[in-house]
């Protein structure tokens, strides 16, 4: 992406403090370094390209049920109707990292990625035995699996995201710095995405989905708390900065930490690795960068709805005359249909005589009977909806059927193959 200068040390929506900015002058070979066009030969740059990246693909998903399955794991669910996995496999191939190993062997990931992986990529499956206990205990199995064919050091990506950053660059710090790990770092509005209170956890106040972290002046990570209450973050943290979940490590760093079965990067690794003082450092996304979690059913509504209206760039392979509205060329659209942008509409749709389509995300092989609308909404492959139907606010599972004049009431979440038969429903719980 080329971020140069100053700008590798901004966040999405901040700066680091002046001292950081001063700090750069004392790492002037490693700004050179870092900065340096792409496609420039130097030793760390080359190094950089033979990492291993770890794709994380093995978590249950349960806050994305019903439209993430045992049939559909959360990284095959669709974005913009394809599936999570498919942008992080990009990313990766434009910035030159060949090698690729998923944490998981899944039958649908084998089978979507031997028809459309990047031709560059060398994709491998390794996947712990046993059910996931934790981040960092998956990858510490999946290092034992590869032996030497593990890089050293490597990245860890967590799948179920959206993600832009420079990762060459982000390596080539890292290489530069002797760091024993590098965290990617954000600027995120931290109250925005918060859990509330639950009783049940021991939890009586709301805190920031965000594992956040103090760094000094140099980047170096002093302390790292995972999902701090907000009242936490106002008074523990100076300037915080979010982990973005996106890390180089060093090969056997994992070996300087407990040996629980179950283990995680951000409640147990990073700080145990701070507290020894370990050299753990922070790398920001950039500032045209960013990392969204696809976590939950609100959010994932909500990014669609954000990357339909522009306000978050994600790349698509669909194009468009108005590039609000994306219709794909061999969809069947009825020239007096009513499309109020942004609107995307997939492969072998058809949106027939008087339907409306608004704000919403149409995915491919989707049928929309006469004077059907479909608002506000994502609507997963090989549905059908009646002629007549209202779909608003809603998010429907693929090869579903809502029947002629039904109206789904917002907020109605459901799974692959529900049916929808009678003038008017309930809304079903996710």
């Amino acid at each position: 992406m080329g971020f140069v200068g100053t700008k590798l040390w901004t966040g999405v929506s901040g700066s680091f403090p002046d001292t950081l900015e001063d700090s750069m002058s004392a790492h002037r070979d490693l700004a050179d370094t870092v900065t340096s066009p792409v496609g420039a030969s130097t030793p760390s740059r080359e190094k950089a390209r033979q990492l291993t990246t770890l794709l994380l693909c093995g978590g249950l998903g349960t806050r994305m049920r019903p439209i993430a399955s045992d049939d559909q794991p959360k990284s095959m669910v669709p974005f913009l109707n394809r599936p999570l996995i498919d942008y992080l496999l990009d990313l990766l191939a434009r910035s030159a990292y060949h090698d690729v190993v998923l944490t998981s062997e899944h039958p649908s990931f084998v089978s979507h990625l031997e028809q459309r992986a990047p031709d560059s990529l060398r994709i491998r499956y390794a996947e712990p035995e046993g059910e996931w206990r934790g981040t960092a205990n998956c990858v510490r199995q999946v290092e034992r699996l590869l032996g030497d064919g593990l890089s050293d050091p490597y990245l860890v990506i967590y799948g179920d995201s959206l993600l832009r950053a420079d990762l060459q660059a982000m390596t080539t710090f890292h290489l530069e710095s002797r760091a024993a790990v590098t965290i990617l770092h954000h600027r995120p509005d931290f109250a925005a995405f918060v859990y509330e209170p639950v009783a049940e956890l021991g939890c009586s106040e709301p805190r920031t989905n965000y594992g956040v972290m103090e760094c000094d002046s140099l980047g170096t990570v002093r302390s790292f708390i995972e999902k701090p209450t907000l009242k936490e973050l106002s008074y523990r943290f100076r300037d915080p900065v979010a982990n973005a979940a996106v890390y180089i490590l060093n090969r056997g760093i994992l070996g300087n930490v407990g040996s629980a079965s179950t283990l995680d990067f951000a409640e147990d690794v990073f700080p145990e690795l701070i507290q020894k003082g370990m050299r753990v450092l922070t790398f920001p996304v950039g500032e045209d960068g960013y990392r969204e979690d696809v976590g939950t059913l609100d959010r994932y509504l909500d990014l669609h709805m954000r990357a339909l209206s522009g306000r978050l760039a994600v790349a698509t392979d669909l194009g468009g005359e108005d590039a609000s509205v994306s219709i794909a060329s061999d969809a069947s659209v009825a020239t007096d249909v009513r499309l109020s942008p942004p609107v995307m509409i997939g492969r072998a749709c058809s949106v027939e005589s008087g339907a409306t389509l608004k704000c919403c995300c149409v995915g491919d092989a989707v049928r929309v009977s006469e004077n059907a609308t479909v608002s506000f909404s994502v609507v997963h492959s090989k549905t059908f909806i009646g002629e007549g139907a209202r779909v608003e606010r809603c998010l429907i599972g693929a090869e579903s059927r809502v029947g002629r004049g039904v109206v789904v009431p917002g907020g109605t979440v459901v799974g692959a193959h529900s049916h929808f038969g009678h003038p008017r429903i309930a809304p079903r719980e996710a």
